[in-house]
Formats: C-alpha cells, sequence, structure tokens
C-alpha cells in the first residue's frame, strides 16, 4: 500500500531473486499469507503460488513476469516484487531491481550457486541494491541428502563464502573499471554472514526461517545461562567451540581447544552452531522416520519447551502435515524474514542516497560557454534541485516529482477498476517507482527519454507531455486505485500508454535529467521472422506486435532489408511465449513462424590482434602495406587510406562489459589500453585517430563535413561485413584522409562520394585480412545422475558443445556439467535431453560470448576461396553456416549442383 511521507522511515521495497526453481514464488506465497491483508490463506501459502497468475506461469511452474503486492508488516509498508528465475526472462528482473532498494537472494543448498545466482547477484551490484542472502531448503539436507548436522554446516559454509566470493569479484571489476571511485559504503553491498544478521536459513516447503539471533535466546536457556546472549550473538556462527569444565559452559576458538581438541580430525569438531542449533533441528526432523507415539513424543518436547499452541487436529494427521505446523509456529518463516527486511535492508531515503549516483549522477551542461548566463545558471540550479530532490527522497511540497517507468505491461481492460477502463481489449499501465516528489492522479508530467538534454532548448523531440489518469497500487494481477502516490513509493500508472515504449523518466519539470537506463543480463538474439497466415491479416499483425513490443522489456521487433517482420527475443523458451502472446492476445490471428534466425557476427583472424606494444619494425614486418587499402572518391577531391586490426580481449571486454568507451572516460584512459584515441564506437567496433588522420583538409566546414562523412562511411560498413551481410565486431579501422592539390569546392556530392568511398574501402580492408564468422555462445548448465552421463555427453556433442568443467556433487550421484554450446545448435536442445536421458537432465542457457566459429577444414572463408576438398565435402562448420545466411538473405552462394556423376558405359563389348 501506498505510503504518505511520514512512513518513508518504515517503508522498503524489495524484490526475490534467485535461480529458477529455488524456491522464490513459494517464499511469496508466505509472506503474502501473513502480511497481504488476508489474499492467501496460511493453508495455501506455498501451494497457490499467488504470485503466479498467467496460465502458461502455472502450466510450466515457473515465474514468467515479475509481478508487485503490497505488504503491511506490523507499522510497516512492504512492495514485494516477485521476479523470473529462468535466464530467458531477465529482462523482467532488471525491471524488478530498478524499482527496489534491497533483495532477498535465495540459495538452494541443494543445488548451490548456479548460473542465474550470478546473473542476479551482478544485476543487484550494478543497481546498488542492498540483498540478504536466505539458505533455503535446508530441510532437503536431512530428508533426501542425509547429511550429520556437521556436514550440512560445511556445506552453507561453503556456499556463503563462494557468494561472498562472487561479491568480491564485483568489487575488484569495479575497482578496476572505474578507477578505484566505486566504494563499499556506497555499494549498498556488505559481506554475508549470518553474525550480521543479513543471512537467513529457511524452509519454504515448511514454512520456517530463522537467524542466528532469533535462537539466542534458547541457547542461552541450554548452557544454563553460563554464557551471555550478547556472546552468542558473535560467536554462535563461525570457528567457535563449546567446552564444558566443572559443569560450566564456555565458548572458545580453535586455538584455544584443549589439547585434546585439537589433536581431533577436524571433521569431528563439532562448532558452536552444529551443537546447538543443526543438531534440535535434525532431532525434530528424526520424527519424519519415526512413527506414532515415538513420533508425536519428539514433537510434544518442541511444544512444551517453546510453549507453542498448535490444534490437536493438526498434531494428528502425522508425517510432514504435523512437522509444518510446529515449526511454522516456532519459527514462521514470514515473521523472521520480514524481521530482516525492515532490520536489515534499507528504506527508500537512506538507500536513494547512495543509489542516486548511479542513476543521476553529476552532469556538465554540454551546450553552455564558460560564461554563463542568469537564465542558464537558473536552468542549472533547477536541474541541481531535482538531482538532490531525488538524492534526498524528498516529497515535501516544493519537491519536484520525479519518476522511474522500469516497463510496461498490459492487462485486459476487464481488469481495470470500474470507471477507468479503456474501450479497448487490453490497456497498458507503467510499472514505476516514486524517486521525489508526490505524483497525483490527473497531473501532467514531462515524458523524458534516456537521450534527453534539459541544457539544449531547442530540442524538442525528446520529450513529450502526458496525463497520469489513474495510480494504482498492485496486489498480484488486482489493482488498488489510489490518489496519490509519496517518494519512495511502488505504484502502476495508466494513461502512459501511447507516450512510453518500454522505459522512461516521468517529471513534473523539464528540468531535469533522465534517471539511467536498465542494464540487461543478456541480450534478444534469437530471432524469427513471423508473417500472417491470410495476408489480408497484416494490419492486425502490426497492430499486435506493437503491443507485444511495448509489453515485453526484452523483446525487440524490426523490419529486416528482405521484408521480413523478425521477432527477436532472449532465448527459446521466451520466443516460444512471445509467439505465443502474439497469436492468441496482441494480434489475434493465425501465423507463419519461420525457422529461428540466428545473429552472426564478422571479424578477421586472431593473428592480426592490435596491441599497443607493437613497434614499427614489427609491423613492417607483418606487411602493413599489404593490409592497408587505399581509396580515392570519384572527384579525385580526396584520398587516403584503411587500416583494420582485430581488438585485443581485453578492450573488447571492457567495451561490451563495462561499457567503458560510452561512459565517456578520459582519453589517457583509452591510450593506455589501445594507443590510439578512440573517435568513434560501433557496436564492438571502433574508429581510431592519429594526429596525421586529416591532413590540409581546408576550411573547418570542410573539415567538420568530412569528418562527419568518415564516421557514417564506417558505421555503413560496420552494419554489414562481406560475408554474408552481418555486422562486424571485434575490430579497430584506421582511417587517413587527404585533400589532393587540385581538388574542387566540397558540398554535398562530396559527402556522399566519401561515405560510399569509406564504407567500401572499410569492408575491402576486412576481406583482406581473411574474414571469419562469429556465432553467440550459451552457457550451458546440466545436472544428471552418473546413469545418463553418457547419454548426455552424446547430446552436447551432436551439437558441437565445449564442456568446461564437470564436477559431482557432493553427498548425491550428480554430476554437473557447465558447457559452451552454439546458440545456433542449442534449439531443441532441452527436448532431446529429456527424451535421451528419460527426464533426468534439463539444460540452463545463458548467453555468454561471441566466438570464431571453429573451421573444420577451410582454409578460408572469403567468397572463392574454398579448397576443392571442401567443396567436395560441402565445406566445414562455418562455410555452411555463412551459406545458410546468405541464401536466407538472398545473396549470392558458391555451390556445386551436381557432386557425383559417372560417365555412362555400355554393355556392348568391342572386339
Amino acid at each position: 500500500m501506498v505510503s504518505d511521507g511520514g512512513l518513508r522511515e518504515r517503508t522498503r521495497n524489495i524484490c526475490i531473486l534467485a535461480h529458477v526453481d529455488h524456491g522464490k514464488t513459494t517464499l511469496a506465497d508466505h509472506l503474502i499469507a501473513a502480511a497481504g491483508d488476508g489474499v492467501v490463506h496460511p493453508k495455501q501459502a506455498g501451494k497457490l503460488r499467488y504470485l503466479d497468475f498467467l496460465d502458461d506461469e502455472q502450466q510450466r511452474c515457473i515465474t514468467i513476469k515479475s509481478a508487485s503486492i503490497a505488504l503491511r508488516y506490523r507499522d510497516h509498508a512492504i512492495n514485494l516484487i516477485d521476479s523470473p528465475g529462468h535466464i530467458d526472462f531477465c529482462g523482467e528482473v532488471s525491471t524488478a531491481v530498478r524499482l527496489s532498494d534491497g533483495a532477498l537472494v535465495l540459495v538452494d543448498v541443494c543445488e548451490g550457486i548456479h548460473v542465474q545466482t550470478h546473473a542476479v547477484l551482478r544485476q543487484a551490484w550494478l543497481e546498488r541494491v542492498a540483498p540478504c542472502l536466505v539458505l533455503n531448503k535446508v530441510d532437503r539436507l536431512v530428508t533426501e541428502l542425509k547429511l550429520s548436522p556437521l556436514e550440512a554446516y560445511r556445506r552453507m559454509e561453503r556456499i556463503i563464502a563462494e557468494v561472498n566470493g562472487i561479491v568480491s569479484g564485483f568489487r575488484s571489476e569495479s575497482y578496476f573499471f572505474r578507477d578505484g571511485e566505486q566504494h563499499e559504503e556506497e555499494s549498498g553491498f556488505a559481506d554475508f554472514s549470518p553474525v550480521a544478521g543479513n543471512v537467513a536459513f529457511a524452509s519454504a516447503l515448511d514454512g520456517w526461517a530463522f537467524r542466528t539471533h532469533d535462537l539466542v535466546e534458547v541457547c542461552e536457556i541450554k548452557l544454563d545461562h553460563c554464557v551471555t546472549a550478547r556472546e552468542l550473538e558473535e560467536k554462535l556462527w563461525g570457528g567457535f567451540f563449546l567446552v564444558t569444565e566443572d559443569k560450566k559452559h564456555k565458548i572458545v576458538s580453535e586455538q584455544e581447544l584443549p589439547n585434546g581438541a585439537k589433536t581431533a580430525a577436524p571433521n569431528t569438531r563439532k562448532p558452536l552452531f552444529v551443537r546447538l542449533v543443526l543438531e534440535s533441528l535434525w532431532q525434530v526432523y528424526s520424527s519424519l522416520e519415526k512413527v506414532g507415539d515415538e513420533s508425536a513424543k519428539i514433537l510434544s518436547k518442541v511444544i512444551n519447551v517453546m510453549k507453542l499452541s498448535v490444534p490437536e487436529r493438526e498434531l494428528r494427521s502425522g508425517g510432514r502435515a504435523s512437522l509444518q505446523a510446529v515449526m511454522s509456529r516456532w519459527l514462521p518463516l514470514s515473521d523472521k524474514l520480514l524481521d530482516m527486511v525492515v532490520q536489515a535492508l534499507p528504506d527508500p531515503a537512506r538507500a536513494q542516497a547512495y543509489r542516486s549516483n548511479h542513476l543521476l549522477p553529476p552532469r556538465a551542461a554540454s551546450s553552455f560557454s564558460t560564461l554563463i548566463s542568469p537564465s542558464q545558471q537558473q536552468l542549472l540550479d533547477e536541474i541541481e534541485h531535482a538531482r538532490m530532490s531525488v538524492k534526498k527522497c524528498d516529497d515535501s511540497r516544493g519537491a519536484p516529482c520525479v519518476v522511474y517507468v522500469s516497463k510496461m505491461f498490459a492487462v485486459p481492460a476487464s481488469m481495470i477498476p470500474r470507471g477507468r477502463g479503456d474501450e479497448e481489449d487490453e490497456c497498458f499501465l507503467a510499472f514505476a517507482r516514486v524517486f521525489s516528489g508526490v505524483l497525483v492522479a490527473g497531473q501532467r508530467v514531462y515524458v523524458l527519454s534516456d537521450v534527453y538534454d534539459p541544457t539544449v532548448d531547442t530540442d524538442k523531440r525528446s520529450f513529450e507531455v502526458a496525463t497520469v489518469t489513474a495510480l494504482y497500487v498492485m496486489i498480484g494481477r488486482g489493482l488498488k486505485p489510489v490518489d496519490k502516490a509519496a517518494a519512495g513509493n511502488v505504484v502502476a500508472i495508466q494513461g502512459l500508454g501511447e507516450e512510453v515504449l518500454k522505459t522512461a523518466t516521468l517529471s513534473s519539470s523539464p528540468n531535469c535529467w533522465p534517471l539511467a537506463g536498465l542494464s540487461f543480463q543478456a541480450a534478444p538474439i534469437v530471432r524469427v521472422a513471423v508473417e500472417p497466415s491470410n495476408p489480408a491479416n497484416l494490419a492486425q499483425l502490426l497492430k499486435g506486435l506493437k503491443l507485444l513490443n511495448r509489453a515485453d522489456p526484452m523483446v525487440q521487433v524490426t523490419f529486416s532489408s528482405t521484408g521480413e517482420y523478425v521477432l527477436s527475443a532472449a532465448g527459446e523458451v521466451h520466443l516460444e511465449l512471445c509467439v505465443k502472446e502474439l497469436r492468441e492476445r496482441f494480434a489475434r490471428v493465425e501465423l507463419e513462424v519461420s525457422a529461428p534466425l540466428v545473429a552472426f557476427r564478422e571479424t578477421i583472424d586472431d593473428d592480426s590482434a592490435i596491441t599497443s606494444e607493437r613497434s614499427e619494425e614489427e609491423e613492417q614486418e607483418e606487411g602493413r602495406k599489404e593490409r592497408c587499402v587505399s581509396f580515392t572518391t570519384p572527384n579525385r577531391r580526396y584520398t587516403g587510406s584503411v587500416e583494420v586490426w582485430r581488438l585485443p580481449s581485453s578492450v573488447l571486454e571492457a567495451i561490451e562489459s563495462s561499457g567503458l568507451v560510452k561512459t565517456g572516460k578520459e582519453t589517457s584512459t583509452k591510450r593506455e589500453l589501445l594507443g590510439e584515441i578512440i573517435w568513434s564506437c560501433c557496436g564492438a567496433n571502433l574508429l581510431v585517430s592519429s594526429p596525421e588522420l586529416l591532413q590540409s583538409c581546408g576550411s573547418e566546414e570542410d573539415s567538420a563535413s568530412l569528418e562527419s562523412s568518415i564516421v557514417t562511411g564506417f558505421q555503413l560498413a560496420c552494419t554489414a561485413g562481406p560475408l554474408c551481410k552481418e555486422p562486424l565486431w571485434g575490430l579497430a579501422f584506421r582511417i587517413k584522409v587527404a585533400t589532393c592539390s587540385n581538388a574542387g569546392h566540397g558540398g554535398v556530392e562530396n559527402s556522399g562520394q566519401v561515405i560510399k568511398v569509406i564504407k567500401e574501402a572499410c569492408l575491402e580492408a576486412v576481406a583482406k585480412r581473411n574474414p571469419r564468422l562469429v556465432e553467440a555462445m550459451y552457457l550451458c548448465e546440466v545436472s544428471t545422475s552418473s546413469l545418463f552421463l553418457g547419454q548426455m555427453y552424446g547430446v552436447l556433442a551432436r551439437r558441437r558443445a565445449r564442456v568446461v568443467k564437470e564436477e559431482m556433487a557432493e553427498g548425491r550421484d550428480v554430476f554437473a556439467v557447465v558447457a559452451f554450446v552454439p546458440v545456433a545448435e542449442s534449439f531443441g536442445l532441452a527436448e532431446e535431453l529429456r527424451k535421451r536421458t528419460s527426464g533426468a537432465a534439463s539444460p540452463q542457457l545463458r548467453f555468454s560470448h561471441w566466438e570464431v566459429a571453429e573451421d573444420d577444414g577451410d582454409d578460408g572463408l572469403e567468397m572463392g576461396a574454398f579448397p576443392e576438398r571442401d567443396e567436395e565435402q560441402g565445406g566445414g562448420f562455418a562455410k555452411r553456416l555463412i551459406d545458410a545466411v546468405r541464401r536466407r538473405k538472398g545473396l549470392a552462394v558458391k555451390e556445386n549442383l551436381v557432386r557425383h556423376a559417372a560417365k555412362q558405359r555400355t554393355l556392348a563389348r568391342k572386339v
């Protein structure tokens, strides 16, 4: 529910993050049952999956769309957002994290850290969202893995250490790429430790959870008050042990252990947490193995000691139901986790104090000169006032209203409260967070795009004006109308369906910078071409594509040069659901869907990688003149040369992962990495310059026009390479231009000629350097038992997978295999694995990187450069991929129509 200004300190905006099937939605059910005003009955918690309200979510048992609900816990207002765990829906994770200040990161203690756990932790780190760690499914350690308390402790200890190691890696990476400007106190991240109160142990299935300090009072009674509560809080977790001397208990470190205990095997030493907590928990779960009175006796002991009130009928049911009844009353999951949310996670004002440097960093007025007029100074003051209001989460009367829309989502018009819906079947609402001021229903706001610059008076195309027709608090799928929303709240906004496509910043004043755009952990690299089965329904298809593009943050809809409408999604599952929504919900027409169109890239051989240590002598030895392409414009005004190199992997990684070029770092930083000045960036390609780049180009006007034409030609070349018209990747171009002595005047004609010759020269330079095809690679995680390990490897081998890691899960006959799988070979992988392993293996795919396609026999990939032996065998993988792309695009393909033929022979015998 929406809180007013006096409740900012008692408001929490949190999201639940985890790998798929680690228990997010089940945990959310328990929180909703306890604090959701009765929308979920406690008996249905964990079974209803309330926030999975879509039919596909219920059928597939996975979360597809992030959903929000307002909770009331004691005197706190908590906005809870449940997010998907499947990597195909990572866009929904990004939208959820942006609107949150804290996160509950769940880890299945049996499965451990998985690929999506890394991804959600990185997303939380990038958005400066403070996380708490929940070690879920602790009950499985007892009932399934049959681990001893000490073995369970060691496993949980390793998981916490591994998560801290991941976060430490983020800190190191941030320090390296940001020149150390990111400090720990500014990130919202702290090391995970049960003693610090940001780690909980839970079983969402059985409805219990606890932090170490929740059991301090019980442990103190167990030790006959020989140890103080404060000492227990500090030493209940870690390398501390219990020693009894003269009937008195004492907590000591490993170094302080008696000599006999020191010489004992390490795996027999029981830390304090094992003896006081886990052994008691294991004893309770031992009731599941007992029958009749023995089981009831164990549970009755817990009830008597903890003075619990459990109805007799629940105890009579026996088995798991009785255990759940006892544990959920002794350590209720909802109370313990919501206490952690309130105590360990920040309120909006405290969070925005350090998040604002990322969301709305200070920016200089690029269009102002050093002498600023009074009107310009007033504008700068208003811009700074808006930024400081966001930083303070200011909801006072004079504070400008700044809102961020993280996504648009469609709901049936029938779901809109009476009198507020549109006549259309689908109504679009904005999933938004108020960062400053107060948003009121009926208010007019400015819709600012990501490129909006408030210091440029002439730029009127980067914002629109819209009216907020209604505000709602989200109760899962339900909507509750409200009149206003103060800073620090999450709301749904009606009235922005035409003005906002996917994301936007809303402001009550145009004098405000837009908030930083969302960062996604994956890209929409899987594409299909769609068309209506009946050509007469083309208009309906176009309308449906428009609606789908707005409703899904990760979808891209493009019109290709071949006249196809191309739908791009993050993965196979995401693509399947997008086509289904398009067919059944948005377009409502029968569709013809092509085979998946996988994105490729083009580059050159790695042996030409550019390095800053390269000397002039080495360049001469490599035959620099041979790789230079000279050009002259048709009117002979300009002449010059183009040279291309492969970027080193470290620079390429910096460009793709950290956005080094886009962040506008100082030229000196770029010089250290490239030994060049970066002139322009197009995708993962750079146009570099040197002092002699432009020589005697005439007037300043001619020079500016020439520079613009060179950049345009370079960008056009990067969009379609020479192999199969796929974008170039990982290349650095150096272009030198000189004006001929007898050249005429410049003009529009010169500009067009320069663009054309630069584009052609860049492509010719690439073609001379042995171009190669680059394919997208998935990081694939597969777990299966040793019984089906051979079948799994057979499936991966047929799909050109490269296994990089194989390890056996501790305590189980399960192997976890990590491999790189080409995206082009990934379609149908999950289905084939399930068939071959009788359902024992299911893959998790996440986009990893781009990689040069393996070449099994080709001596060259240029058109006409294939050796005869490859023509006879059909070429290698790379050639076959190139030919397939060229056929699809209608380009020429060199192939033999007759592969095998024999001269006709007669049966006649000539004598």
